[in-house]
Order: C-alpha cells, then sequence, then structure tokens
C-alpha cells in the first residue's frame, strides 16, 4: 500500500489546478483511489477545490478566497440538481411505488 498525503501533489492556486488523470499518475494510483483520497482528505477538514470546464478541469488548493468561492457555487449547484431529480422517484415511494 502507498504511503502518501494528497495534499503533496495538488498544486495551490486555480490556475495550477491539475486534471484527476495527472493527479492520478503522479501519486501512483488509480484514477478510483485518487477521488477517493481526496474525498478522505476533504472529510478530514482540508481544502480541495476542483473545477470542471472544456480546458480547465482540475483540483487546486485556494490560494484566497475568490478562489474558493466558485467551488463552493458549484457544488450547491449540483446539491440543488440532485435533490429536483430525487423528487419524483421519492413521490413515486410515497406513493407506494406501483404494483411490486
Amino acid at each position: 500500500m502507498n504511503t502518501y498525503n494528497v495534499l503533496d501533489f495538488i498544486p495551490v492556486g486555480q490556475k495550477n489546478a491539475l486534471p484527476m488523470s495527472e493527479l492520478a499518475k503522479r501519486i501512483g494510483i488509480s484514477q478510483r483511489e485518487a477521488r477517493k483520497a481526496i474525498f478522505n482528505a476533504r472529510c478530514k477538514g482540508e481544502i480541495i477545490c476542483s473545477t470542471c470546464g472544456e480546458n480547465t478541469s482540475g483540483y487546486y488548493r485556494p490560494a484566497s478566497v475568490s478562489e474558493a468561492l466558485p467551488y463552493i457555487k458549484l457544488q450547491e449547484s449540483r446539491i440543488a440538481s440532485s435533490k429536483a431529480a430525487l423528487k419524483s422517484t421519492k413521490r413515486f415511494v410515497e406513493a407506494g411505488g406501483g404494483n411490486a
């Protein structure tokens, strides 16, 4: 098992954001393991932001509040979308779920 600190591989500054494929390659683990390492670090209180876009996707540690705010906005939007997508399934379950 590899012993590493994922933060050692994540650059500071949004302009230095590192794509998942490159991050995993640098650490020497799979992309799935890298995602899990990022999730675990975030759960322990580490600040790791990410961007998504055609040419700007990647992970970074914010150098300022202004670099952290877009990540917060992105995550809040994803939460709202997920909640909206769940509404119909919740109604289905609450109504007894059909004949099955």
